[in-house]
Order: C-alpha cells, then sequence, then structure tokens
C-alpha cells in the first residue's frame, strides 16, 4: 500500500500515516510511487485505498469528490509530481460535520459544507429562506471578499422583536421569521395585504427614516366593514340591490339611505350617522349600478 499523509488532526485510518506540513513535504517524506494525502472531516468507509491509476493517467494528481464539492480534499499523489488533476467521481465521499472556521452558528444546519479548496480564499456567507444573509459564515483564513452561498440553507425559525402589527389582520396567514438583508441600509419595512401593498405589518430597524415596500409576503385582513350603505336613488332597484349583496355576504347589515338633492349631502349624512355608530368603515352602494 501506499504512504498516508495527513495535516492537522490525526485521521487515525493506518497505523503507517504520517503528519506532513503540506503536499510538498509529503513528497519528500514519501518512499512509494504514490501517496495518499487524506483528513480527519471525511469518512473513508468502504473506500478503496488500493486503488492505482492506469498508465495514462499515471502523471496526474486524482482527487475524489465529496457530497458537496469536487475535491474534498483526499488525493492520490505521484511523488515525482503531477501534471494536472484528475476529478474523479466514480466514489463520492462523505464530509463529517465540523464546526471549525463557523461563525454564527445556528441550531439545524449542515456543516458538512466545506469550501471548494480550489477556490482563493473567501468568506462564505449563508443565507435564509428569506435572505442571502443571516445564516452561519465559513471563513477561510486570510480571505476578505465575501461569497454568497445558497445552499444549504438555514431555515430561521425565531421572531425579531422589530415588528408592529395592526389590528385586523389574521396573523396565523404571515410569517414572522422574516428578517431584512444584512447589505441593506436601515429601513422601515412595509408589508401589504392581500388588497395593497399597505396596511400589513411593519419591520422597524433602529434608526430608519425610509420605507421599503416588502411583497415577498403579505398578510391577510380581516374584514372590518360590517354595513353596506345603499343609497337609494328611488329607481324600484332597492330590492334587486339588497337581494344580490346578500347573495354575496349573507351576514353583512343593509342600511338604506334616500338620496336627496346631490351626492355630497348624502355622503356627509352617511359619514355622520357611520361617526355616530362607532363605524370606522363603511361601503356604500348605489341603486344606479347594479352589480353583474
Amino acid at each position: 500500500m501506499f504512504d498516508v499523509f495527513y495535516s492537522g488532526n490525526k485521521p487515525g485510518l493506518f497505523a503507517h500515516e504520517q503528519a506532513a506540513k503540506d503536499i510538498d513535504h509529503a513528497r519528500q517524506l514519501s518512499r512509494t510511487r504514490y501517496f495518499w494525502w487524506v483528513n480527519y472531516l471525511t469518512d473513508y468507509t468502504g473506500f478503496d485505498f488500493l486503488f492505482e491509476p492506469v498508465p495514462w493517467q499515471s502523471d496526474q494528481r486524482h482527487a475524489w469528490a465529496s457530497q458537496w464539492q469536487k475535491d474534498s480534499g483526499t488525493y492520490l499523489i505521484p511523488r515525482t509530481g503531477y501534471t494536472d488533476t484528475n476529478y474523479r467521481t466514480d466514489s463520492i465521499l462523505t464530509r463529517l460535520p465540523s464546526r471549525d472556521n463557523w461563525t454564527n452558528i445556528q441550531e439545524a444546519f449542515d456543516y458538512s459544507w466545506h469550501p471548494d479548496p480550489t477556490e482563493p480564499a473567501l468568506i462564505y456567507q449563508f443565507g435564509t429562506q428569506w435572505q442571502k444573509t443571516g445564516g452561519p459564515t465559513y471563513i477561510v483564513a486570510g480571505a476578505q471578499d465575501i461569497k454568497y452561498v445558497r445552499n444549504p440553507q438555514y431555515i430561521r425559525t425565531k421572531q425579531d422583536a422589530n415588528w408592529i402589527v395592526p389590528d385586523n389582520v389574521d396573523t396565523e396567514s404571515f410569517d414572522f421569521t422574516w428578517h431584512p438583508d444584512a447589505t441593506d441600509p436601515p429601513y422601515n419595512y412595509q408589508f401589504g395585504t392581500q388588497h395593497q401593498r399597505t396596511g400589513g405589518p411593519q419591520y422597524i430597524m433602529p434608526g430608519a427614516t425610509d420605507i421599503k415596500f416588502v411583497d415577498q409576503i403579505k398578510i391577510r385582513t380581516q374584514r372590518t366593514a360590517q354595513q353596506i350603505y345603499i343609497i337609494d336613488h328611488l329607481n324600484d332597484n332597492i330590492s334587486s340591490t339588497t337581494a344580490q349583496i346578500k347573495n354575496n355576504i349573507a351576514d353583512i347589515e343593509i342600511i338604506p339611505v334616500r338620496y336627496f338633492d346631490n351626492y355630497l349631502d348624502t355622503l356627509k349624512r352617511i359619514a355622520r350617522r357611520a361617526d355616530n355608530l362607532g363605524q370606522e368603515f363603511v361601503w356604500i352602494c348605489s341603486t344606479i349600478f347594479l352589480a353583474s
């Protein structure tokens, strides 16, 4: 069997495995034609460590994939050096969970994820079901640039204390786990209802002055107008208009109001009556127009 080398924690795979600073150091230490480079974060159950490449691939470095990347960090390398890398998919190695290099640790997240060793040093930001931010962060030593990663995704379940919720809305129809994107400036986020872009909850950011309307999710309003005023023009349509309304909304209260002279005075009379009855919202219909 070929020599086996590792860096960092000891994998404990073979009695003859040796620690090395890096792959170049392992080449200097190796006494076999090829050597294995392994790591402690991979499950090697059932893996064929007796593998040897065919002659026309003898000058290549052979790299095995993980469930996340084309390169799991497991290699078979010629001691004399290699010309290129053969990324193999004949055996997918399982990367094991580890919280090394992670910040903003959240539960219910797959910490077996690891970066592709062929990428430059990056800060990997994971998102939630709502935004590209909000999940854990994987930091490669020396990295400055951020890369946003969609998979795996952190499913957020907690609710922030930044919400202002109006009355007369169905809170069961709204997901309060929503949160803003951390890369956005502070906004007061306004959510809509099934009818308008306003009327729903607000998410208030400290120091925010501008409003941003959000249409990712909407809330359902409960019906607030319990009365319908029908302006009766004495054209014999009051009965048919009432019947049509009752056919659509059986439990609504219908209040006929006689039309006199002009609409302004008629509407003022309706407004005074509604105010006296403590009615914040009312519907107003007319016997001139019949519902289709």
